[in-house]
């Protein structure tokens, strides 16, 4: 878990956790460089990394990969094309691709693909995806 509101007046956070779900236990592992609410994350399995894009404040542009074994950040670039917060991620196996969908950004619509091995990401031309913003898919 990366970031998130740290108190009732939702003031953000830089903190990593890592959650056992069997043990239901929580620890701190580490901070990401910018304290952030509403960043999405997704896990990549054959790397062992974590990516983290956006979030607030300001709805970033930032794109993050997270190695949990040496507990290590690192802010890649170009960034995001479109400042996003509160989007959905996921990685697809098929084509070792992440895909960001709604959440709030300048592109009330967009859907992003981010591709791993070129640290790119790119707006992508869906048909039939509606015109208006989709927040929290």
């Amino acid at each position: 878990m990366f970031g998130g509101s740290s108190s009732v007046i939702s003031e953000e956070t830089d903190r990593i956790f890592r959650f056992n779900a069997s043990s239901l236990e929580a620890e701190q592992l580490g901070t990401i460089p910018l304290a952030t609410l509403g960043a999405a994350g997704v896990w990549d399995s054959e790397k062992e990394v974590a990516y983290v894009f956006g979030g607030l404040p300001d709805s970033t542009l930032a794109v993050w990969r997270y190695h949990p074994p040496t507990n290590s950040i690192v802010e890649l670039s170009p960034y995001l094309p479109v400042n996003l917060a509160h989007a959905s991620a996921a990685f697809f196996e098929g084509d070792g691709r992440v895909y960001l969908v709604g959440g709030h950004s300048e592109q009330g619509n967009a859907i992003l693909r981010f591709d791993p091995s070129t640290n790119r990401t790119e707006a992508l031309q869906v048909d039939g995806w509606p015109e208006i913003g989709r927040a929290h898919v």
